[in-house]
């Protein structure tokens, strides 16, 4: 499927249906989009690594067996960990999300898994906010927020609001910090950041979430022009939906289980 078709369906599904839920979707960036670089191969090792053993445990004739092979299947990210980590501190981006992903499969102490979070979402914050694939940071992020807990989390958006430019940033860290914090309880603390997103960008697709029936019935009827969007697909590249007026758009929304 064209990354872009697929960005557009998540973005217009966005709008009709309500919100995304904070963090805990596999995210983009995690995927491999091409060959050819160190973090896709070690993906795709990690891959190859759980499907084999899966593979094996399926077909395993006692309990015992197919016990052993689950609980190494489980221990993969433990056993890749310290590769990622080589990524991570040679600059790639990706694999710090990674890190925070699989965080709680390679740590069992509560606090350690807290101090670790806080940590690695401290440098996707400080060092790849300008990357395509920061929006999912940032529902990681928010998905986590009971283990980072409530001023962690608001610090770091603060942080990347800090300079931030980019509108589509701004929406973003805005609306999943502020769904982060509503989740966990913190509501007063969740609609001032929810404030902050409608006073400040009040027409963006990031505010239409906060309340999607209302923006359906204004802009998502038959015969109204399909609002603006603006990504970047999963190569990088910057596309606006106004790139496709007068052409057949194809949205194909689907998921994987």
């Amino acid at each position: 499927m064209n990354p872009r078709s697929l960005l557009l369906a998540v973005c217009l599904g966005a709008a009709a249906f309500g919100p995304p839920a904070p963090g805990r979707l596999a995210p983009a960036a995690l995927a491999v989009p091409d060959s050819g670089d160190a973090y896709a191969e070690l993906v795709a090792q990690l891959d190859d690594a759980e499907r084999e053993l899966l593979v094996a445990e399926k077909a395993a004739e006692d309990d015992g067996e197919r016990a052993k092979l689950r609980a190494e299947r489980r221990a993969l990210p433990k056993r890749f960990y310290a590769r990622f980590a080589e990524l991570a501190d040679a600059g790639e981006g990706r694999a710090l999300l990674w890190m925070a992903s699989n965080q709680r499969a390679v740590t069992e102490d509560r606090d350690e898994v807290r101090a670790k979070l806080v940590e690695l979402y401290g440098r996707l914050v400080r060092e790849h906010r300008a990357q395509p694939w920061f929006e999912d940071v940032l529902a990681e992020m928010s998905g986590d927020a009971k283990t980072i807990g409530a001023d962690d989390l608001e610090k770091l958006g603060e942080a990347a609001l800090a300079g931030a430019e980019d509108a589509n940033v701004r929406g973003a860290t805005l609306y999943y910090v502020g769904a982060g914090l509503v989740s966990i309880d913190e509501k007063e603390r969740g609609e001032a950041m929810f404030r902050r997103l409608r006073a400040e960008l009040g027409s963006s697709m990031w505010a239409a979430l906060l309340d999607p029936e209302a923006y359906a019935e204004e802009h998502l009827q038959i015969g109204k022009t399909v609002p603006e969007i603006e990504r970047a697909d999963t190569d990088g590249v910057a596309f606006k939906l106004s790139d496709y007026r007068g052409k057949v758009v194809m949205l194909d929304f689907w998921g994987d289980w």
